[in-house]
């Protein structure tokens, strides 16, 4: 999204046609089938974009999942109320939940990945969330099957190798995993992407002074990776090396690891160095570990594992939907995206995804569903109501857009993007001397240029040539660059 649509210089969530005659043209030139815009299937954006982020000891396990990115689309309003009329949204929207136990469910994601892997065949994309549904359901041989096509596929991006190397370390397969980041950076990737995965799998396989090494290449020693700290510190304690064990485990506690096999190594070091009070408190710290897995119950786990299933689960669909985005398939994505919603009818992130594919599918009235119901879920979020605002006005719903950005300058008055964004909006409409209070107010904020030459253009406007005048001398002012004369 644009987070950065509250900060300085960030005007233009807006741009309406010049003219009213423009508009016109533009409705008579839009008439007939809607082209819909071809999503990239390419590997450049959904899954390079998914920081692959250095995992912790306790997450070693995890697949690293591409995270779609969602950009925030250009604005061009071309579209007047008076001459095509208010677009009514086709879609509703439900406010419940369809109860399903979590067999039903899994049914039903299995049924969703199989068509997904058949009707996407050659977009690794789809294969990678494919891939991680299985490996998560332990069909690790179907999700090796499915990494290997994204590889050939897309040799280039390290997500994919990052993930099949991860299924091969879940099932103790640490030689399998080697070969696979072997592969990676054979093909050109950087070695260092795959840092701590190389080192699992090296302890693992009881290679432990490689592991040293390995740390020991890294930028700082690795000082930046408290996780890669606690994998040294383990293999430190394997090769008699207990005092650099400790300082390691130290490092790593220092960064931000805290967990039962930190403190394990903290305890093995301090008994070793027989320091007896500190051996005591971590042996005290550690049975508190013991403790807490007493009293985690068999049926409180089984009621974890249910709704971590049901988060993995819709996690899968919703990647599904920027996918088929991306692929063009809009129709499909649409789909699965309401159907996302019955299943989980205040996941933000899914409502997100379904205005972009309306954005896509040019249906601005079907986004002004959406963002009200994310701007009823989210109400403090004033993002959520200036693109209610935009898609309300780009489906003709001129009052209605009018009225949005009012409640988000009240919501937000210290944002200047809300009152140059209700300026834009004031100018395209023809009320100049409206726009201009509220451009002025947004130049208060941030005197950026862009804002100060559309409240110059709101001064010019409504005739106010003077103000415009003083405020073209203080941008010419702010403009100029000052020169260093060398010395003498």
């Amino acid at each position: 999204m644009v987070a950065a649509i509250a900060g300085a210089g960030s005007y233009g969530l807006y741009r309406y046609a010049s003219t009213i005659e423009d508009q016109a043209m533009e409705a008579d030139a839009s008439t007939g089938e809607q082209e819909r815009v071809n999503g990239d299937v390419s590997t450049s954006n959904l899954s390079t974009n998914a920081a692959i982020s250095k995992t912790g000891a306790n997450d070693q396990a995890n697949l690293i999942q591409p995270a779609g990115t969602t950009s925030e689309p250009s604005i061009d309003l071309k579209k007047n109320a008076a001459v095509t009329g208010p677009k009514e949204p086709s879609v509703v929207l439900p406010d419940f939940a369809v109860p399903l136990d979590p067999s039903e469910f899994e049914t039903e994601c299995e049924r969703f990945v199989e068509e997904l892997a058949t009707r996407q065949p050659d977009n690794p994309l789809a294969l990678n969330v494919v891939a991680m549904y299985y490996s998560q359901m332990q069909q690790t041989t179907k999700a090796d099957e499915l990494w290997k096509r994204c590889v050939q596929l897309a040799p280039n991006d390290p997500i994919y190798y990052f993930n099949w190397a991860t299924n091969y370390l879940n099932r103790s397969e640490s030689e399998l995993a080697l070969q696979v980041m072997e592969k990676a950076i054979s093909n050109g990737l950087d070695r260092s992407i795959f840092t701590y995965q190389i080192a699992i799998s090296l302890a693992n396989l009881s290679r432990d002074t490689e592991v040293e090494e390995l740390v020991s290449k890294e930028p700082n020693n690795g000082s930046d990776n408290p996780s890669l700290l606690l994998l040294l510190g383990q293999s430190q304690v394997k090769l008699g090396k207990i005092t650099e064990a400790r300082a390691s485990f130290e490092s790593a506690k220092t960064g931000g690891v805290y967990n039962k096999a930190l403190v394990n190594g903290l305890l093995t070091c301090s008994v070793r160095q027989k320091d007896k009070e500190a051996a005591e408190k971590y042996r005290k710290e550690l049975e508190s570990f013991a403790s807490e897995q007493q009293e985690f119950g068999q049926k409180q786990f089984d009621k974890r594992s249910e709704v971590e299933m049901r988060r993995f689960g819709l996690g899968i669909i919703g990647e599904s939907i920027e996918v088929l985005r991306r692929a063009g398939d809009l129709d499909w994505a649409e789909a699965v995206g309401l159907r996302a919603i019955f299943l989980d009818p205040k996941n933000v992130d899914v409502y997100r995804l379904m205005a972009d594919v309306y954005r896509d599918r040019q249906e601005p009235q079907n986004a002004m569903v959406v963002y009200e119901r994310l701007s009823s879920l989210q109400p403090t979020d004033v993002l959520n109501h200036l693109f209610h605002a935009r898609a309300s006005a780009d489906a003709g719903h001129i009052a209605k857009a009018e009225g949005l950005l009012k409640y988000a300058v009240a919501l937000a008055p210290l944002d200047p993007s809300c009152f140059a964004t209700m300026g834009e909006f004031l100018l395209e409409q023809r009320r100049a001397k409206e726009a201009a209070w509220y451009l002025r107010h947004a130049v208060q904020l941030d005197p950026s240029r862009e804002g100060r030459s559309l409240y110059i253009r709101s001064l010019r406007e409504s005739g106010d040539l003077e103000g415009a005048k003083a405020q073209e001398e203080i941008l010419n002012k702010a403009s100029e660059v000052p020169r260093v004369r060398a010395n003498p």
